[in-house]
């Protein structure tokens, strides 16, 4: 079964349901084998080192802790490449229903949103794997 979360590297909640901000800095690091890398490192970067990660200079800094070639990512930030990745991961994002972080998606069918108790985890998981499962 397929488990995708949908988050922000701002939202306090999402560093703690992890993964998947879209971002063509992000993209570029997924291309690379690098994605959770990154993020990990934006996390901790803004969350717990107080970093700004606003700024194009800062962002090729943290691409290279995470593994980047920072020339590369200064590149993709000024520019438009993996704009087109972003994009389609917006309209995956919308066809989900996702419109907060962080979303769960379980099964590509089964959504929830926002920080939730892990009861209520475990039970959209227990019926998403019931679906996937043959009986």
């Amino acid at each position: 079964m397929q488990v995708e979360i949908w988050s922000d590297v701002v939202c306090p909640w999402c560093y703690l349901g992890k993964r998947r901000f879209e971002h063509r800095l992000l993209q570029l690091a997924g291309a690379r084998q690098h994605q959770s890398d990154l993020l990990e490192r934006l996390y901790r970067a803004h969350f717990t080192e107080q970093v700004s990660i606003f700024d194009h200079e800062t962002l090729a800094g943290l691409a290279a802790d995470a593994g980047l070639d920072p020339d590369e990512a200064a590149k993709v930030l000024a520019g438009e490449e993996y704009g087109p990745a972003v994009d389609a991961d917006e309209a995956m994002a919308s066809q989900l229903g996702v419109t907060g972080v962080p979303f769960f998606v379980f099964h590509r069918r089964y959504g929830i949103s926002g920080a939730q108790p892990a009861a209520a985890i475990v039970q959209v998981l227990d019926r998403a794997w019931a679906d996937a499962s043959p009986a």
